[in-house]
């Protein structure tokens, strides 16, 4: 039972405590202790002390706030993302909910308590959210992630005392002096299968040809198809490693998957099987000639000319306005991926494996359970092997365009 009573200018609440220790032989000794805390006001103190009495009710052990650990953003962090682990989240949720954070977490630092956690402090997160080379889409869903982490954080009062009343950055267009989501951007149609071939067959340079073909039937990025080397290739297995080591590649991307049999074929007749597949001669600061890989960007203005002497139309391949990372998804090379993942998901290929081939980030689920040096082992490489049968043998369509002309 608390007791309240007037002290000088505010108000003292005082509470008997049980304090329970016990000896080196084992013994419990009990002990009460009287305890107590000021207040400014009537009102405040008498909150405390039915929190007191409220405790004592449920035979629960009452304690003060002042004396619990200050929770901090850090910790919360850490605690929402273990979170998806226990209660046994899919592998790409956990995943994209720590990368979503880690910007978050290194802004508010280790110390920054939750009790900070603002209006005001959203706003300049997102102000710090670097804009060039960042889709206003991912800005938008940063922030999005930090406000369910604070709503998360703030239904929990016994683990997480402190934390204010949640309050959203991210609004419509009403609220002007907050993140509104992106517009939609503006889908890009797909080529097909004959699209494609017909760009392909208008590669005059070689390895502009071998790589278009690589690509078709791999759905490789521009970068990673410049920077593959042979040692990655094992046309014996029909299986192809993608790393993501390769300058410009994308980080986390690294894949297994089997190659396409007119592939193989392909490649068998490549000639020299060492080094890059595709190599760039350059000379060194001490004049010898080395070699090294291309860059992705070196196939945008070669497969911008043969899609256009292939009379593609222009919106199934190219983006011409838009901001920097929409255009980068239809440049002429990324056409490609995007013919392939259109197609197959036509073809009945089940989207997981589909977005797996191309190396979307939605796919990591299955690269977890495909082993880089055993993959057939893995219950998703006959799914894989079947997705990549879905795709044509360029050699058969181009004899079937030729006897149609």
């Amino acid at each position: 039972m608390a007791m309240i009573k007037r002290r000088g200018a505010g108000w003292y609440v005082q509470w008997k405590e049980l304090s329970v220790s016990r000896d080196e032989t084992g013994v419990d000794h009990r002990q009460w202790l009287t305890r107590g805390r000021t207040f400014p006001t009537e009102a405040t103190a008498k909150a405390f002390g039915r929190d007191i009495e409220t405790a004592a009710a449920r035979g629960e052990h009452f304690v003060d706030k002042r004396e619990a650990a200050i929770s901090t953003i850090h910790s919360i962090v850490l605690a929402y993302v273990r979170a998806a682990v226990e209660a046994g989240a899919p592998l790409t949720t956990q995943r994209n909910r720590s990368s979503m954070l880690a910007s978050f977490d290194a802004y508010a630092g280790d110390t920054r308590p939750a009790t900070d956690l603002s209006l005001s402090l959203l706003e300049n997160y997102a102000r710090s959210l670097p804009g060039e080379g960042r889709q206003a889409s991912t800005r938008h869903r940063k922030v999005l992630v930090v406000e369910q982490l604070w709503r998360w954080a703030h239904d929990r009062p016994e683990l997480y005392p402190g934390v204010p009343v949640p309050r959203r950055f991210t609004g419509g267009s009403a609220e002007s002096d907050k993140l509104r989501a992106p517009p939609p951007v503006y889908a890009v149609a797909a080529p097909a299968w004959a699209d494609l071939d017909a760009m392909i067959d208008q590669l005059l340079i070689p390895w502009h040809r071998r790589i278009g073909l690589l690509m078709r039937y791999t759905g490789l990025r521009a970068s990673q198809a410049c920077g593959l080397d042979w040692r990655e290739v094992d046309l014996d297995r029909a299986v192809l490693r993608v790393r993501s080591h390769v300058r410009g590649a994308k980080r986390g991307r690294a894949r297994v998957i089997p190659m396409h049999a007119a592939l193989v074929a392909e490649m068998a007749g490549w000639g020299v099987r060492a080094g890059l597949l595709f190599p760039r001669r350059y000379k060194a600061e001490n004049g010898s000639a080395r070699s090294g890989p291309y860059r992705g960007d070196a196939l945008v203005e070669p497969f911008h000319r043969a899609w256009t002497l292939a009379k593609v139309p222009v919106e199934k391949w190219h983006i011409p306005d838009g901001d920097e990372g929409e255009r980068a998804k239809g440049s002429p090379t990324h056409a490609i991926r995007r013919c392939i993942r259109t197609e197959l998901l036509r073809a009945g290929v089940e989207e997981a494996i589909v977005l797996y081939l191309v190396g979307q980030s939605q796919g990591v689920t299955a690269s977890a359970y495909v082993p880089e040096n055993s993959p057939e082992q893995s219950p998703y490489w006959p799914r894989l092997v079947e997705a990549v049968t879905k795709i044509p043998d360029h050699r058969e369509r181009r004899v079937i365009r030729l006897v149609e002309a």
